[in-house]
């Protein structure tokens, strides 16, 4: 596959996404030197977080997500282990980003202690490009209503 290009279907991805690198700069300002961060969160409900990760893109928190639907989660709840299916989310950022999409997720998120695991990668230069084209550096206007 090119550069740039994903075979996952992802919610935000959009299919003309440059695989060269190359990249129309959306937002005014400085130049947008921060790094890939990867962001994963679980839901019981999947419409629930699919209609969140497509604000998060929407508001240019995240440039996309990819969403698994049906993963057993094994953890332990009030002194008792627990096992459910949820769906799990692998948001894709920015570490300029990252501040903002952890309030957005504890805040909005309807589990009481909701799963926020952040890594930060290393990504090719078209892909990392892209993302950060996707991400407003600081919230834009869909993020004020």
């Amino acid at each position: 596959a090119p550069v740039g290009r994903m075979n996952l279907q992802s919610v935000g991805r959009d299919a003309a996404a440059p695989s060269s690198g190359a990249i129309e700069l959306r937002h005014s300002g400085a130049m947008d030197t921060s790094e890939l961060a990867v962001v994963t969160t679980t839901a019981a409900d999947i419409d629930w977080l699919t209609g969140f990760a497509r604000t998060l893109v929407a508001e240019e928190v995240i440039a996309c997500a990819n969403i698994l639907p049906a993963i057993r989660a094994v953890y332990r709840w009030e002194g008792e282990v627990t096992e459910d299916v949820e769906a799990l989310a692998v948001l894709h950022t920015t570490t300029a980003a990252l501040d903002r999409l952890q309030e957005r997720i504890a805040t909005e998120h309807p589990y009481a202690v909701p799963q926020v695991v952040v890594l930060r990668a290393d990504a090719a230069a078209g892909y990392l490009n892209w993302v950060r084209g996707a991400v407003a550096v600081t919230p834009g206007p869909a993020a004020a209503k």
